[in-house]
C-alpha cells in the first residue's frame, strides 16, 4: 500500500515538474506577472491553439481530399481499361474448397471467383462455415487481391501483414491454371491456418474482342 501511495506521489510531483505555462513562459515568470497581464496571456495562447489546430485540421483535410482524388482517378483509370480491355487484360480467379483450421477447428471455405484487370488491387472476403450440433458457426477473413501491371503475376493476401501468395503465369491462363495452395499459412493470425484451397486462374474474354481459339498438339 505504501509503495503504491509513494508510486502515485512521484507520478504528481513528476507533472507538475512538467507544467507549462502560457507563451512559453517559465513558472517563476508566470508568477512573477500580476493576474490582469495573466489573463491577457491565457487569452492570447487559447488563440494560438486555436489557430495551431485549425491549421493542423486544414493540412488534414487537403490530406483527405488528395487521397480521394488520387483514389476516384484510380477507379476512373480502372474502369477505363475495363472497357477497353483486350484480352489477357483481365483474370477470372476461382477459389475452391479447403478450410480455416483456427484453434484446432476446421471451417470448409466457401468457394467464390472475381475479377481482376491488370494494376487492380482490391479486398476479398474469405468465409468458413462450421456446422455445429446446435448451430451454424461462421469465420471471415479479408484478403487483399491484386493483378500485376505487367499481367504476370496475381497475388492473394497482397499485404504487409502475413505471406502474400503469388500465381506467376506459367502460359497456362489460356486454358485456365489451377494452383494447390494447400499447407500455405497466410499468417492472418498466428492461430490460423488455410488448408486444401485451390485457385483456378485464367483469361476473361472480352466481348468486344474476337473469340480466340487454343489449338493443342499431342
Amino acid at each position: 500500500m505504501k509503495s503504491t501511495f509513494l508510486f502515485f506521489l512521484s507520478c504528481i510531483i513528476f507533472i507538475s515538474g512538467c507544467a507549462t505555462y502560457p507563451l512559453g513562459l517559465t513558472q517563476e515568470e508566470w508568477k512573477a506577472l500580476p493576474p490582469e497581464k495573466q489573463a491577457e496571456m491565457r487569452v492570447e495562447q487559447a488563440r494560438i491553439n486555436a489557430a495551431e489546430r485549425a491549421r493542423r485540421d486544414e493540412i488534414e483535410r487537403q490530406r483527405l481530399a488528395a487521397a480521394q482524388a488520387a483514389h476516384e482517378r484510380h477507379r476512373a483509370e480502372l474502369a477505363e481499361r475495363k472497357a477497353n480491355a483486350v484480352y489477357s487484360d483481365i483474370v477470372v480467379v476461382t477459389l475452391q474448397g479447403g478450410a480455416f483450421e483456427w484453434k484446432g477447428r476446421r471451417y470448409p471455405l466457401q468457394p467464390q471467383a472475381f475479377e481482376l484487370v491488370r494494376g487492380e488491387r482490391r479486398s476479398i472476403e474469405l468465409v468458413g462455415i462450421r456446422e455445429g450440433d446446435d448451430s451454424t458457426l461462421r469465420y471471415t477473413e479479408r484478403w487483399q487481391v491484386s493483378f500485376s501491371d505487367d499481367g504476370n503475376t496475381v497475388t492473394l493476401n497482397d499485404s504487409p501483414f502475413g505471406s502474400p501468395i503469388p500465381i506467376v503465369n506459367t502460359g497456362s491462363w489460356d486454358r485456365s491454371q489451377r494452383v494447390s495452395l494447400a499447407g500455405r499459412n497466410p499468417g492472418l493470425d498466428d492461430n490460423l491456418n488455410v488448408s486444401g484451397m485451390t485457385a483456378t486462374i485464367r483469361y476473361k474474354q472480352p466481348s468486344r474482342s474476337p473469340e480466340r481459339v487454343i489449338i493443342e498438339r499431342y
